[in-house]
């Protein structure tokens, strides 16, 4: 993995990522829950066919904060996303987005369809969130309300936020609450935890409040591209109505159930993702099988070589 960064074009200077090579370059657009680090499942499973580029977004972990805080809307983090393109002079990719990422790769697809090839999306609804997180919770009137204590607390909340970011019972608490399954990696978990003791949670709120209050939901039957859903069947973050509404609505979307799966999902059974994965690049855009995630394939080979030795000795 290499860090650099660079400047958007109101100049905003913006931490990138890159990893992996070959001709087929995908953009992570990140969750508001972790960095490029929760994407190391994906990016382990495919380094060697796949170029992979990320950024942080603004004000968050090692990007810098804008001048004008309007620019933390949708949009403006779908414009970071073709910079980040531009400096590393990639003209068309497929854009993976996860939770928050979701809505930036489908206002990436409203802004400029003709750079983007195929969309992968986890975990993510197309537009208000709170409207729909944690089932039957009347989340659209309490969220805003914890957010906006959260920022008239300040520093309190900072403290609060970091001591838990660095806490040993960050996982067994959240696994409980039903945040996270039991399965995952402890030792990544706790290394995205832990990157939230470096937010400015004054900007992280902010962003989040924004975020509520966009929809790309009008882009859905425009999206004209291979669309790879994937969701966690436990994720209540992300309800079944919206993945439901986003299949439906996209004319060349599939769907991924992942059982047990929260938010979280890639994770805690980055295998399972990884080999989905691995089969809609195939299917889309000729990724050849090698490495960790073209076990099965080489299984289905195996079974076709022996299906005329069968017939033979019938006879």
């Amino acid at each position: 993995m290499h860090f650099e960064s660079f400047r958007t074009k109101d100049g905003t200077v913006l931490a990138a990522h890159h990893a992996g090579k070959g001709d087929l370059p995908i953009v992570l657009a990140n969750g508001l829950g972790g960095t490029f680090t929760a994407w190391h499942p994906l990016v382990d499973a495919f380094q060697d066919r796949v170029r992979f580029y990320s950024w942080d977004y603004r004000g968050l972990y090692r990007s810098e904060p804008p001048a004008d805080r309007e620019t933390l809307e949708v949009p403006a983090q779908a414009d970071d996303l073709f910079d980040l393109m531009d400096h590393f002079g990639v003209e068309k990719a497929i854009v993976a987005g996860w939770s928050m990422g979701v809505q930036v790769a489908l206002e990436a697809v409203r802004k400029h369809p003709e750079r983007i090839i195929g969309l992968i999306l986890m975990n993510g609804t197309y537009g208000a969130p709170f409207d729909t997180a944690f089932g039957s919770l009347p989340t659209r009137r309490l969220l805003p309300a914890v957010l906006q204590f959260g920022r008239a607390a300040g520093p309190l909340t900072q403290m609060v936020v970091h001591a838990v970011a660095r806490s040993r019972y960050t996982v067994p608490v959240a696994t409980k609450l039903h945040l996270v399954d039991g399965h995952m990696e402890d030792g990544l978990f706790y290394g995205i935890a832990r990157e939230f003791s470096h937010l400015d949670m004054d900007l992280y709120i902010e962003t989040l409040i924004r975020l509520a209050h966009h929809d790309a939901g009008d882009v859905l039957a425009d999206v004209e591209v291979p669309v790879l859903l994937i969701s966690g069947d436990r994720d209540i973050m992300t309800p079944t109505a919206v993945t439901d509404r986003m299949v439906r609505e996209m004319p060349q979307a599939e769907l991924f159930v992942v059982p047990r799966g929260t938010h979280y999902c890639l994770i805690e059974y980055p295998e399972i993702v990884a080999l989905r994965v691995e089969k809609f690049l195939a299917e889309h855009y000729g990724l050849r099988p090698h490495g960790p995630a073209a076990g099965p394939a080489k299984k289905k080979t195996v079974a076709r070589k022996r299906a005329p030795a069968k017939k033979q000795a019938k006879r």
